[in-house]
């Protein structure tokens, strides 16, 4: 049997790398629209919450799950499929993890991880 009080420094110190929170920021949808030019219509809270999911960081099927809620809470908002696709396809090419692609605040040591 393996000793578990034998694995807490190695816990512990793990634990300890990761670095201070960083701030949260976001500017929105970044390189795309906030909402509509035509309408008063608005996405941009999706846009947020999509980004604080960025932010905390996660496993690729966390980044996916997030990319998947951005795509239906954009197609609810914008009642346009296309509009919604649109966004998705550019979070799946370009917002590849927490270091790269979306411009909000991260923790300094948690990217999306493959699991």
């Amino acid at each position: 049997m393996v000793n578990n009080f034998a694995l807490l420094p190695t816990l512990l110190t793990a634990c300890a790398t990761i670095g201070p929170l960083a701030p949260f920021t976001t500017d929105g949808c970044s390189l795309f629209p906030d909402g509509s030019f035509i309408s008063n219509t608005s996405w941009c809270h999706c846009c947020v919450a999509h980004d604080l999911v960025y932010w905390r960081g996660g496993t690729a099927e966390a980044r996916l799950l997030a990319d998947r809620e951005l795509k239906a809470c954009v197609q609810k908002a914008a009642d346009n499929p296309v509009v919604a696709q649109s966004m998705y396809a550019g979070v799946r090419l370009g917002g590849g993890g927490s270091v790269r692609g979306a411009s909000v605040s991260r923790q300094t040591a948690t990217t999306f991880m493959p699991e």
